[in-house]
């Protein structure tokens, strides 16, 4: 028998933003939760982003509507992420994070900063890096910590998933992400009465803007307005609230592609120039709906399985499906389709697409937007199986982190890349990098923020016995991970590295929260008083 509504609902609201905090009185669990993401924001800051096409991409259009235009023809070449439509050519990207992006470009420019940027600089390419760095730590870190905080239940989730490698990058994943989620927690019930019609329009909003981050939000936007007519009672006028909120969120995108394009309904996608045999050709996603067609079953085990695959990379989400079966026992049924629902089609949308992991990235990338969802049933997770959840989470934070600090950006399945480079200390350019600090002793203020992240997170978890009999599930579990690693990173050709790291992460986990037991004991016994000194 699954836990009642009452007690699951006692739980859930916690849930978002407490569950591993429970045990805690409120003030300490505010002060451990704020201080975790501060050090994860810290971390994020630190990884230079480099320019690659996509983020060249974005930048283009920030620095095209500077000028008052969407043509990026005098910035091509930064990115290989463009359009040609009636001869000139375009960002492919939605413009929500240009949107986002443009006030810091015109503040950089007002004050002189990109002028000292360029002078000070090698050439262009290495000047455009720099202002992207920037703009990321402006736009992306702002919307991961803002993410965090709206998810302080599992905050483990900036380090356990793909929201690691994409907060230190100038992409539209996370903020989307963080705009789908705070739509989401301004609607839920889990039990409570409905929301006000001023938080479903704010929440419409939220959702609406989304889409000019994301196109593919439009789905959370959807499951959404459903989730709204589910409750009881004046369904309309709840759905007309969160309607004409999602409509004024929406605008902006719809004004830039009259005033860009010449149409409301033309999208940025559309007319994508590829390449194929060393030509250039227009129409790359022209198959299907915009490169999506039919899903395939195969390309869908491959985002979730693959050395890549979000399972593999990412071991606690497979206890986030469990959580969602644990939610819905609980009564909690709407929720469990909304989420269970935004995550499921997510995942058959990208079994669909022509270029399923959205082409060099750590996992399947396009998958991002829908993981802050995983978070409630994570948390009902983890009030069934702590330690599991607690370790898998941890080993999760420690590959992504492995990926993060080297090379994120893969352009194939071969892992093993991310063991071989920490091994020779070959890491990531940091900010340390202007000063000619590389390599490992570069990339350590990244590495400690983000692990001292962990063992906050780790000392915050309230006190739970662990029997041996206990740790038999968090065992299995890690073992089963490392199994199912070994296999993928076979079918790769991946290599020995890729699956020793997986062992090293899963032994690393099992270990640190009984290391850091003793610690644990002494904050759970320490009076309020105490720690606010």
């Amino acid at each position: 028998m699954g836990a009642g509504p009452s007690e699951a609902v006692e739980s859930l609201p916690h849930s978002l933003s407490a569950v591993p905090f429970a045990a805690v009185s409120p003030s300490r669990r505010d002060r451990v939760g704020i201080a975790a993401i501060g050090l994860l924001a810290v971390a994020y800051v630190l990884p230079f982003s480099g320019l690659g096409w996509n983020q060249g991409a974005h930048y283009a259009q920030i620095e095209a509507l500077s000028h008052g235009t969407g043509r990026v023809d005098a910035y091509r070449w930064q990115s290989g992420d463009l359009a040609l439509y009636h001869g000139h050519y375009y960002s492919t990207k939605a413009p929500g994070v240009a949107f986002l992006g443009e006030p810091f470009y015109l503040l950089f420019r007002a004050t002189g900063l990109l002028g000292l940027v360029s002078r000070h600089t090698p050439s262009a390419w290495a000047a455009a890096q720099v202002v992207i760095w920037a703009l990321a730590v402006c736009v992306v870190v702002v919307a991961s910590a803002a993410l965090l905080l709206t998810v302080r239940s599992v905050a483990e989730r900036g380090l356990g998933t793909l929201v690691l490698p994409f907060s230190t990058v100038l992409f539209s994943h996370v903020p989307s992400g963080a705009f789908a989620f705070g739509a989401f927690a301004l609607v839920a019930r889990f039990g409570d009465a409905s929301p006000s019609r001023r938080r479903l329009a704010l929440a419409g909003v939220l959702a609406g803007f989304g889409v000019c981050v994301e196109y593919t939000l439009a789905i959370v936007c959807a499951v959404l307005a459903l989730y709204v007519v589910a409750a009881a009672g004046d369904r309309l006028q709840r759905l007309g609230a969160y309607l004409a909120g999602a409509a004024l969120g929406v605008s902006p995108l719809l004004i830039y592609d009259r005033l860009v394009y010449g149409s409301f309904t033309h999208v940025s996608y559309a007319n994508a120039i590829g390449a194929s045999g060393g030509r250039r050709f227009v129409g790359e996603n022209a198959r299907g709906l915009f490169g999506v067609s039919v899903p395939h079953l195969t390309t869908a085990f491959s985002l979730l399985f693959d050395s890549r695959g979000l399972l593999v990379t990412a071991p606690v989400l497979a206890l986030g499906v469990v959580g969602l079966v644990l939610m819905a026992r609980s009564g909690l049924r709407a929720e469990t389709l909304a989420c269970g629902g935004i995550l499921l089609a997510f995942l058959v949308l990208n079994a669909g697409y022509f270029l399923p992991f959205g082409g060099a990235a750590p996992g399947p990338r396009l998958l991002v937007p829908a993981l802050p969802f995983f978070a409630p049933p994570l948390a009902l997770a983890y009030r069934r199986f702590p330690a599991a959840t607690l370790m898998l989470a941890l080993a999760s934070a420690l590959v992504l982190l492995c990926a993060t600090a080297t090379k994120p950006m893969l352009g194939s399945g071969d892992t093993s890349v991310w063991a071989t480079d920490l091994g020779k200390g070959a890491m990531r350019e940091t900010v340390l990098a202007a000063a000619g600090v590389r390599g490992l002793a570069g990339a350590a203020p990244f590495l400690l923020a983000a692990l001292a992240a962990c063992a906050v997170l780790v000392l915050a978890v309230p006190q739970v016995p662990l029997p041996p009999r206990a740790l038999v599930l968090p065992a299995v579990a890690l073992a089963l991970w490392i199994g199912v690693a070994a296999a993928a990173d076979n079918a790769a050709g991946a290599g020995w590295r890729a699956v020793a790291l997986a062992a090293g992460a899963a032994i690393l986990a099992a270990c640190a929260p009984l290391a850091l037991a003793p610690a644990r004991s002494r904050l759970h016994r320490a009076p309020a008083a105490t720690l606010s000194a």
